[in-house]
């Protein structure tokens, strides 16, 4: 089975995510657009179901990015930047035409995910 991976908001129930397959590993990717370059750990094929995991709502091709160091809110936060911008050049990818605007970051120290 795939892993499964859910999202909850406080007072909210969430639609679940599985991660469906993973398509490249530390891919390179260059946006002329905005002069950046960068490498993603993993491009990740991921479902997202209802709350009930009866029905596929979507499904995405995002960047995902492993962190191996202490979270704090400075490395949060430029965390988060790195995995919008390797979203952003994603959508932009003549080869990415599934893109989404959605990333995953997870921190292994802590085993969490956003």
């Amino acid at each position: 089975p795939a892993p499964k991976v859910s999202f909850f908001s406080p007072g909210e129930e969430s639609d679940t995510v599985f991660v469906s397959h993973c398509l490249e590993v530390e891919e390179s990717i260059v946006d002329l657009r905005f002069g950046l370059k960068g490498k993603i750990d993993a491009v990740l094929v991921v479902d997202v179901w209802d709350k009930d995991v009866t029905h596929r709502l979507q499904n995405f091709v995002l960047p995902f990015e492993l962190k191996t160091g202490r979270r704090t809110s400075a490395s949060r936060l430029r965390d988060r930047a790195q995995v919008m911008l390797y979203a952003l050049m994603m959508s932009g990818h003549n080869r990415r035409q599934d893109a989404s605007p959605y990333g995953m970051l997870m921190y292994l120290r802590e085993c969490t995910l956003e």
